[in-house]
């Protein structure tokens, strides 16, 4: 063997090991930032895999498609490949508004999974398997929620040679919303159930409040109304609903709006 074919035969033995030991690993930690999602490669760019008989799927929660801010959720990621022996897997979940903003926290479900990078979750030694894997992880909603969240995976349906040629490369996407809070009913009280008034001469009505969990600063409108007589709101109380927000003050049905600071205000004063 001369000198050059001796050169040649071991640069082909060192490539030969360092491609070995990038493969091995990648089997045992997915590499960062290949998850398919905006900014992201995919396993395609070391694998050269296209996607072949198999499939990914991935499922939040028993299939349900809505979290809670703050929740604790479990996923489920299903590669088969009637064809290949080992897989494996990374994912990440994004802000829908904002696709370049991880959200929530990962953790591991199975032993076979792991957070790898801080805000990715994959497979940990991908594990050989004949012609399917699932994989099963966990994820935490962020505590104030942002709306829709998405999640990108990529998987690989490997041949099991440490050969990145024949590999088999599947990206899948699912897209949840925030559930937000049923709308919790407002609540009308009088301390008393009638009232005795003279005909003719105003008598002021106390006792009367309202109470709404989840008004926020929305407004509210309240129906007042009486079978004999009128109804007149004052439109001058500190704090309280203006002539603006008062629909037929001095008849027999009224119509107040206001947020519920204001509807307050105007009803607690004594008169």
């Amino acid at each position: 063997m001369n000198t050059r074919s001796a050169f040649s035969f071991i640069a082909a033995m060192i490539l030969g090991v360092i491609s070995s030991g990038v493969a091995l690993a990648r089997s045992v930690t997915p590499p960062a930032n290949h998850t398919g999602a905006p900014d992201h490669m995919s396993c395609l760019e070391c694998h050269g895999g296209l996607p072949g008989d198999g499939d990914l799927t991935l499922e939040f929660a028993g299939g349900t498609l809505f979290y809670e801010p703050g929740g604790d959720y479990s996923l489920t990621v299903a590669i088969t490949d009637p064809d290949k022996l080992r897989f494996g897997f990374s994912m990440v979940a994004r802000d829908s508004d904002n696709l370049l903003v991880n959200v929530g926290t990962w953790s591991a479900g199975s032993s076979d999974t792991q957070v790898h990078d801080g805000n990715h979750i994959g497979h940990k030694d991908a594990p050989f398997a004949a012609g399917a894997r699932t994989f099963t992880v966990n994820w935490q909603a962020p505590d104030a929620g942002v709306g829709d969240v998405k999640f990108y995976v990529a998987g690989n349906a490997a041949n099991g040679n440490n050969n990145f040629n024949g590999d088999s490369i599947y990206l899948e996407e699912l897209t949840i919303s925030e559930l937000l809070p049923q709308n919790q009913a407002p609540s009308f009280s009088l301390v008393a159930t009638s009232f005795d008034v003279v005909s003719g001469i105003s008598s002021a009505i106390t006792g009367i409040s309202l109470t709404d969990p989840d008004s926020g600063i929305g407004n509210l409108t309240v129906t007042a109304s009486v079978g004999h007589g009128m109804l007149t709101i004052a439109e001058s109380v500190l704090g309280g609903v203006d002539s603006g927000g008062i629909v037929g003050n001095g008849s027999a049905n009224v119509t107040i709006e206001g947020t519920l600071a204001e509807i307050t205000a105007t009803f607690g004063d004594p008169n």
